[in-house]
């Protein structure tokens, strides 16, 4: 299942992402709390809330603004 391997990936992408210049506070603390969050749930919702993530990554990728 390849969404089940990708969780394995998840803490090491969410550290490196932090890394980027100019990175908004709200995003921030979002990419150091999903790696935990993934954690605390069953793995088949953790994959569904991975998936919800990365709509959220791809919205911010495409300039649009989010407000929290």
């Amino acid at each position: 299942m390849y969404g089940h391997a990708c969780l394995d990936v998840v803490p090491a992408a969410c550290a490196a992402a932090l890394q980027v210049p100019g990175i908004e506070d709200w995003f921030a603390e979002l990419l150091r709390m999903v790696p935990q969050a993934l954690a605390d749930v069953e793995q088949d919702q953790a994959v569904r809330l991975l998936g919800q993530f990365g709509v959220v990554v791809h919205t911010v990728g495409n300039g649009l603004e989010i407000r929290m």
